[in-house]
């Protein structure tokens, strides 16, 4: 690996119409043999719990792969994966050409889908699937440097390092030392809960031992198929230097929060981004826990990994630009920014935005998310629920990133609609546009109701037969 409640009527109403007739068209995320998918996974299935017959654990084991099975058919279900022809031809065409030069792969059952997930990711689920995450895919840079990452999750399968785990989990949880503890921890009359966590936690450090293991095995054959395609194995040492950095955010441009949300009419208020005394002191036990996190890291610091691979890697100081992977990178940024809308990590999803914004700022399908997100804060502050839906300040975060959730977490309810209202109601050159007109008629409604009657004789002007001509006659 490499490192919904039900969503409410309202928040539905705001979102999918505008997404169909943007400037930027969202890739699909309904495959059109959905149930035969189903099927492949289920017979699937059926094969790897035959093979389990003379296993040990082969219960416990028979529930793992169910359960494995199940998440990956809810993955498809609720539209967490793309099947979009623009980047599945694309990236599985990468996978097709890996298998081709490395015959060893040749009668593997290996599937490949993009993700829609921001977090920067790819894995291997151990009976096939191996996922890329749209997350991991911004931060990259070529074709070649995918092309391993790619070879590193193939690797991770026909190793069968998930299958190896899952069984040397059980066989430590089930080993004469480990149960002989269990008792004797039960009838001891104290420190019960300290003591299994302590048990518990040697088994997750063992765990993790062996996963960062596996990782440096991963690499090696990782190279060994890149070394045999058209890729350049250099730019594994690039791809390396990426990830050992790639916690922090992709754009690290400051964030001029003030500035953006300062309109004529509604100037920024100071209050909006004071911090509680306490608030951004540090990071608290709750936050950190106890736990020795570099024990729980599953992957070896990416300079050790490097390490392990110069003697057979030299690095190419040129860089390769590939103005087709680019455009998938670039693709990706906006994605992201819409999966986090769509499951409601609105706190998330005005940052990435307003970041995008820095560099695009005459981008109408942009704007207009930073309107429906100030529509979504709105409704949800309204509702007691912004807890739920926005993370709270913390040193776990990016800093520009903070400037975001202490303004969200600072602004009143009727500041809310303010804010939001202002902020697209000066940007005039893009009132013309249907989506941007009808996020702004839905923050008049709440902010600044005498402008409403305006907004929607000018909607009805220029959209007569528009999409939300239902929608306006009712606000």
């Amino acid at each position: 690996m490499f490192h919904t409640t039900h969503f409410i009527f309202y928040t539905l109403l705001l979102f999918f119409p505008f997404l169909l007739n943007a400037q930027y068209i969202p890739y699909n995320t309904l495959p059109e043999n959905q149930e035969e998918l189903k099927e492949d996974y289920i017979e699937r299935l059926k094969k790897d719990l035959e093979l389990l017959e003379k296993t040990s654990y082969k219960e416990e084991l028979k529930d793992f792969y169910k359960a494995r099975t199940q998440r990956i058919i809810d993955k498809i279900k609720n539209e967490h994966l793309i099947f979009d022809p623009k980047i599945n031809d694309y990236f599985n065409s990468i996978l097709s050409h890996l298998i081709e030069k490395n015959p060893k792969f040749e009668h593997k059952e290996l599937k490949l889908f993009v993700t829609r997930y921001a977090w920067p990711n790819a894995s291997c689920l151990g009976e096939g699937t191996l996922l890329l995450n749209l997350g991991l895919i911004r931060h990259l840079e070529n074709e070649s440097q995918v092309a391993f990452v790619i070879a590193h999750e193939m690797a991770h399968y026909y190793l069968d390092h998930v299958n190896q785990g899952v069984r040397d989990y059980y066989e430590e949880l089930y080993s004469k030392e480990t149960q002989k503890e269990l008792k004797k921890i039960s009838k001891s009359e104290f420190n019960q809960f300290e003591r299994t966590a302590q048990l518990m936690k040697k088994m997750v450090y063992d765990d993790r031992k062996h996963s960062r293991e596996h990782e440096a095995e991963a690499d090696a054959l990782g190279y060994e198929i890149i070394k045999n395609s058209k890729y350049d194995p250099s730019e594994i040492i690039s791809l390396l230097s990426i990830l050992d950095e790639i916690d922090g955010e992709k754009y690290s441009m400051p964030l001029p929060v003030g500035n953006i949300f300062n309109a004529e009419n509604y100037p920024f208020r100071k209050r909006w981004l004071m911090e509680e005394q306490t608030m951004m002191g540090g990071v608290s036990k709750e936050e950190e826990g106890d736990w020795n996190s570099d024990s729980l890291r599953t992957h070896p610091d990416c300079q050790k990994r490097i390490e392990l691979l110069s003697d057979k890697i030299k690095p190419n100081e040129s860089k390769i630009k590939d103005e087709k992977f680019l455009s998938f990178a670039e693709a990706a940024d906006k994605e992201i920014i819409l999966f986090e809308r769509e499951f409601r990590m609105y706190g998330k999803a005005l940052f990435h935005t307003l970041q995008l914004l820095q560099n695009n700022p005459d981008n109408v399908f942009l704007h207009t998310i930073v309107g429906q997100c100030f529509n979504a804060l709105y409704m949800s502050q309204k509702n007691h629920e912004l807890s739920k839906f926005v993370e709270k300040p913390s040193k776990r975060h990016d800093g520009e990133y903070n400037k975001i959730l202490l303004m969200v977490q600072n602004l009143r309810l009727r500041e809310m609609a303010l804010v939001g209202y202002h902020y697209l109601k000066e940007k005039e050159q893009f009132h013309k546009n249907e989506n941007f007109l009808y996020q702004l008629i839905l923050l008049s409604k709440k902010a600044k109701q005498e402008d409403l009657d305006i907004l929607k004789k000018n909607y009805k002007k220029l959209f007569p037969e528009g999409k939300y001509k239902e929608q306006i006659n009712k606000v």
